[in-house]
């Protein structure tokens, strides 16, 4: 809340804390949180050319430093989306187990 008063809502720098929140809410068991905030920091670096977000971001020294975060970030989001589905599909068998618990599973 603080870096989007300072930088606004749009800023790189701002990806990377959600990446940060996207993890956190991961282990906590808060998945489609989770996939909320891996995707708002994946569509923040989509809407900047990739030296516009890397002067955005001092923390991040070089292209391909932020290449592979990126990459980090989309599969993150791509095995937890995957693992979503597959809760949703065990639920729908009856075999819960493994699925996320209350609104996580929906």
């Amino acid at each position: 809340e603080v870096g989007q008063r300072v930088f606004g809502g749009e800023h790189a720098s701002l990806a990377l804390n959600h990446v940060g929140i996207a993890r956190c809410l991961k282990k906590e068991g808060q998945l489609l949180d989770a996939v909320r905030a891996y995707t708002t920091a994946w569509e923040l670096w989509q809407k900047k050319d990739p030296q516009e977000c890397l002067a955005e971001m001092p923390e991040v020294p070089n292209k391909e430093r932020f290449d592979q975060i990126k990459q980090q970030v989309q599969k993150e989001l791509a095995e937890l989306i995957l693992f979503i589905e597959e809760a949703k599909k065990q639920a729908g068998k009856g075999e819960g187990t493994g699925a996320p618990s209350g609104s996580e599973a929906a």
